[in-house]
C-alpha cells in the first residue's frame, strides 16, 4: 500500500509539472491523473488479492499442520483417557475385592471371638464343677508342661554351651601350638653355634 501512495504522489508531481507546461491542458492532465490513479488502485487491489491468496495458502498450510497436530493430540488424549478408564476399572474391581475380603475377615474374626468366648465359658464352667483333687491334678499338669518347656530351653542352651566349649578348646590348641613354636625358635636362637 505504501507503493500506491508513492505512485500517487509521483503522478501528482507529473500533473503539476505538466500544468507549468502551457502546451497541455489542465483538464487533460487531471484525466490522466484520474486514469493513472484508477489503474494504480486497480493494480493495488490485484496486488492485495494476490497477497491475500498467498497468505491464505500459507495460512491453509499452517491450518493443516495445526489440524494434524490437533488430531494427533486428540488421539493421544483418547489413548490416555482409555488407559485412565481401564486403570479406574481395575482399581474399582480391586477396591471391591478388598472390601469383600475385609468383610470376610471381619466375619471370621467375629466367629473366632465367639468360639473363644464359648470355650472360655466352658472352661470356667468345667473348673467350677471340678473337685479339689481334680483341680490339684490340673495344677500339676500345668507344672509339668512348664517344666517341659524349661527342659527344652535348657537343652538348647546346653547345645550352645557345648559349641562354645568346642570353639574355646580349638582356640586353646592353636595357642598352645603357637607357644610351642615360639619356644622352639627361642631355643634355637639361644643355642651357641660353633663352626668347624
Amino acid at each position: 500500500m505504501k507503493y500506491i501512495g508513492i505512485l500517487l504522489f509521483l503522478l501528482l508531481q507529473i500533473a503539476i509539472m505538466e500544468n507549468k507546461d502551457e502546451t497541455l491542458l489542465w483538464g487533460m492532465s487531471m484525466n490522466i491523473v484520474a486514469y493513472v490513479s484508477l489503474a494504480v488502485v486497480i493494480l493495488g487491489f490485484f496486488i492485495d488479492i494476490w497477497k491475500s491468496i498467498k497468505d491464505n495458502k500459507s495460512l491453509s498450510k499452517e491450518h493443516d499442520s495445526l489440524s494434524k497436530e490437533h488430531n494427533s493430540l486428540g488421539k493421544e488424549h483418547n489413548s490416555i483417557q482409555e488407559n485412565s478408564n481401564h486403570n479406574k476399572e481395575l482399581l474399582s474391581a480391586e477396591h471391591a475385592r478388598l472390601i469383600d475380603s475385609s468383610a470376610e475377615i471381619k466375619i471370621s474374626v467375629n466367629s473366632i471371638d465367639k468360639q473363644l468366648a464359648v470355650q472360655e465359658a466352658r472352661r470356667e464352667a468345667l473348673e467350677k464343677t471340678l473337685t479339689p483333687e481334680q483341680l490339684n491334678i490340673k495344677s500339676q499338669i500345668k507344672s509339668i508342661y512348664a517344666l517341659n518347656t524349661q527342659m527344652e530351653n535348657l537343652q538348647v542352651e546346653n547345645q550352645e554351651l557345648k559349641r562354645q566349649i568346642s570353639s574355646l578348646m580349638q582356640e586353646k590348641q592353636q595357642l598352645q601350638d603357637q607357644l610351642l613354636q615360639y619356644e622352639n625358635t627361642e631355643d634355637e636362637n639361644m643355642t651357641p653355634k660353633f663352626g668347624l
